[in-house]
């Protein structure tokens, strides 16, 4: 892990950015929390004299009518009225972010690093911006430092996801355990460790926990593929068609088993999550409208089947996007509930650090 002298990603000297994004499903995380005074002597971000305080309202209130040009000039200028207070350049960054402007939000966290090196949410934003760059190597540091400063059930859920995405299944699943016992009832965390533990190969328990996890009644589509994801990783064929039938047609569930396969195959974690994070983007928005009641049934009917083992390694491959993606795309969680239908539209996107 790096220390305080961590380079970062992104230089205004060379004026490099990089030219393909990861894409990144859902980052499951939710916004960091108000940052608290830090070592660098400026004063709270919560801190503000009336006049800023009614520019970032303004700013607020214009960013979420979509006038984003106007808000960006609206932040700036907060910033430039207040530049020891890092909560514009903050809400600046997220802004960008949640727009898709990566590479320009990760140079305003560069800037809020200069103000408030050690403030968390600081540390958090700017970590999860590498990490939807596809630089979960280089986000990694930040993200400890932050859960460090502030151990919050979703900053340990951010970094279990970038942990997984570098291949530390062991290090992603001990973060997503410590969010739990903060959160036991976070189901963005029990399914990402399900998630986990199904790509590093430890199906009994997987299956166990993702179980439990899509009988929640706020369980979605995104949740009963990835049971139907770490049946097909058990060899349980006809399950994980079962399981992925609810929320696609037959003939995608049946394809989609055949992809389990050549996700078994693959060498290690880190490959095989990229492998389902691309899988996961390329299937976005084709899932049924309406859930089922199945979800219960199924599970119930998986008490006679015999303990599952990993699938052979001999599995047929069939192509697939492999990309290195921050997939936290299989790792969203939504509010839908899955014993009910659903409305027509998509299950929502949370983008505020929260893949998977």
């Amino acid at each position: 892990m790096a220390d305080d002298s961590f380079t970062p990603a992104f230089s205004r000297a060379g004026g490099s950015r990089m030219a393909a994004f990861a894409v990144c499903g859902a980052l499951l995380l939710s916004a960091c929390s108000p940052a608290a005074q830090q070592s660098t002597g400026t004063r709270p971000v919560t801190q503000m004299d009336d006049e800023l305080a009614s520019l970032m309202r303004v700013a607020g209130m214009t960013r979420q009518s979509g006038e984003y040009g106007t808000a960006i000039a609206l932040y700036r200028r907060a910033h430039e009225m207040s530049p020891n207070n890092p909560l514009p350049l903050v809400e600046l960054a997220r802004m960008l972010g949640d727009i898709g402007k990566h590479a320009e939000a990760a140079l305003v966290w560069q800037d809020a690093l200069q103000v408030a090196a050690n403030d968390p949410a600081v540390q958090a934003g700017y970590g999860l911006t590498l990490a939807r760059l596809g630089q979960a190597d280089l986000a990694q540091p930040y993200l400890r430092k932050s859960v460090a400063a502030a151990p919050t059930s979703s900053a340990y859920n951010t970094l279990g996801v970038v942990l997984d995405q570098i291949g530390d299944a062991a290090g992603a699943q001990a973060a997503y355990r410590a969010g739990l016992k903060l959160a036991p009832n976070d189901i963005s965390l029990a399914n990402n460790l399900g998630l986990s533990l199904a790509l590093s190969g430890q199906l009994d328990e997987s299956l166990k926990t993702l179980e439990r996890v899509v009988v929640r009644p706020d369980a979605t589509a995104r949740h009963r593929q990835n049971l139907a994801l770490a049946y097909g990783l058990a060899g349980q064929d006809e399950l994980s068609a079962q399981f992925g039938g609810i929320d696609s047609d037959p003939a995608e569930a049946q394809r989609n088993v055949m992809r389990y396969a050549s996700i078994a195959a693959l060498p290690d974690h880190a490959t095989r999550v990229s492998a389902v994070g691309a899988m996961r983007g390329a299937q976005a928005g084709t899932q049924k409208s309406a859930a089922s009641v199945q979800s219960a049934a199924l599970v119930n009917s998986r008490s006679n089947l015999p303990k599952p083992t990993k699938r052979a390694s001999t599995a047929t491959k069939v192509e697939m996007p492999l990309t290195p993606m921050v997939s936290t795309t299989p790792m969203l969680a939504a509010k839908q509930v899955a014993t009910k239908t659903r409305p027509a539209h998509a299950d929502p996107v949370p983008l505020s650090m929260p893949a998977r």
